[in-house]
């Protein structure tokens, strides 16, 4: 019986050390790791503030950009809104005095362009005709 458990035994410390063996890479890995995370952290917290203050910095820039964008946005309103105020003056105001001032301004205007245009293809064509001609 003393065999049996004397080879168990060896058999256990066996095992134990090649378990030791293959746990020894694992542990310096983690180790490894666990330094390159305490890097990693302690930079982080050193660069956190510029970072924060970088952060804060871009807020306020865009709020600021932000309210001045909304003041020319009322101010473009605002215009547009005098500028449709005045057209519908000037339209209404252009109705007003067409109702009330009756000129023949307007279709004499379109004779006089009519009579014009008729002179004008007259002297090219008779200019046209005497240079073939002539």
């Amino acid at each position: 019986m003393t065999i049996l458990i004397d080879t168990i035994l060896i058999l256990l410390g066996v095992v134990f050390l090649l378990f030791v063996g293959f746990a020894i890479p694992c542990i310096l890995e983690i180790r490894r790791t666990a330094k390159d995370m305490a890097l990693t952290l302690r930079i982080l917290n050193e660069n956190l503030p510029v970072i924060m203050k970088n952060l804060d910095e871009i807020t306020t820039r865009i709020n600021r950009t932000s309210t001045t964008m909304e003041g020319y946005f009322d101010d473009l309103s605002l215009m547009m809104k005098k500028m449709r105020a005045m057209m519908i003056l000037f339209v209404g105001l252009e109705e007003i005095i067409r109702r009330k001032v009756n000129l023949p301004f307007v279709p004499m205007l379109g004779t006089v362009l009519a009579v014009s245009k008729g002179v004008r293809v007259f002297l090219s064509h008779l200019l046209s005709e005497r240079s073939k001609g002539g």
